[in-house]
């Protein structure tokens, strides 16, 4: 589709979504930025940074992390990428009182079954014990319905491959102030996040200010994405990744910051 077309279907989902009280989650990640997240979480009570000269500590993650991906087809991989969004929207709709139900595309019948297995035994054996509430909310899996049988899932992978375009057509927002620093309760950043869950004071992470020219991105259509125009949609107003670097980072869309979370 050209621009006015690809823009004209964003404004009217977007006004469908606020009408109807849906939100959606958008997540993004290099594979470098999962390997490096990984080297900076082993380097956590050791160092207070990555080493400019990380290419064992590069080579040495990414064959454990290759360990990890076993199972019936590519089973293990996606139940490692499904997980996130799952225990996100199950933290964020027991805020409101709300269940859901996770409806994903079959691939093939195998692998399907092993993905959802895993799922389950992570809420039930791991989340059910630290987070019982927000482990209720969750209802189940549902990889019966093919893309054209679930409008839902439809709107899925249009917003996923907006949330792509946006992050591959702007590396800054994977870039900019990112560093190989480690951030913990020990270091110190120039604005911090501090938060008692459970009354326990505990530092989140730091907030850093967007740069003019990345937040403009997030505010104008530019031609190369729509999440300009469906940004009021955005649960809590985020939009998450990895950074090429291995930080945590939510997007702060309307606050206009990066929030890196501690390693």
């Amino acid at each position: 589709m050209d621009r006015s077309q690809r823009e004209n279907i964003a404004i009217r989902i977007s006004k469908l979504m606020k009408m109807y009280g849906a939100f959606f989650v958008g997540f993004y990640t290099h594979v470098s930025g999962v390997v490096m997240e990984h080297v900076r979480s082993g380097l956590v009570g050791e160092e207070t940074a990555v080493p400019d000269d990380h290419a064992k500590l590069y080579q040495d993650a990414a064959a454990e992390l290759r360990e990890l991906l076993q199972g019936v087809g590519q089973s293990a991989v996606i139940a490692k990428i499904l997980r996130f969004p799952v225990l996100a929207t199950a933290t964020f709709l027991t805020y409101f009182g709300c269940k859901f139900k996770v409806l994903c595309d079959p691939r093939e019948s195998k692998e399907d079954k092993a993905v959802q297995q895993a799922i389950d035994d992570l809420i039930k054996e791991h989340f059910t014990r630290v987070a019982p509430k927000e482990a209720a909310s969750y209802l189940g899996m549902d990889n019966t319905r093919q893309s054209h049988e679930e409008r839902g899932l439809q709107m899925a992978d249009l917003l996923a491959g907006e949330v792509r375009s946006l992050f591959e057509n702007h590396a800054a927002l994977l870039t900019s102030r990112s560093s190989l620093a480690l951030i913990d309760g020990h270091s110190r950043e120039e604005m911090e996040w501090w938060e008692a869950p459970a009354g326990i004071l505990q530092k989140l992470g730091r907030l850093q200010k967007l740069p003019a020219d990345v937040r403009s991105i997030l505010e104008r259509a530019d031609g190369t994405n729509c999440i300009p125009l469906y940004r009021h949609s955005l649960a809590a107003g985020l939009l998450t990744c990895y950074t090429d670097l291995g930080q945590p980072r939510h997007i702060e869309v309307f606050e206009g910051n990066f929030f890196e979370q501690t390693d």
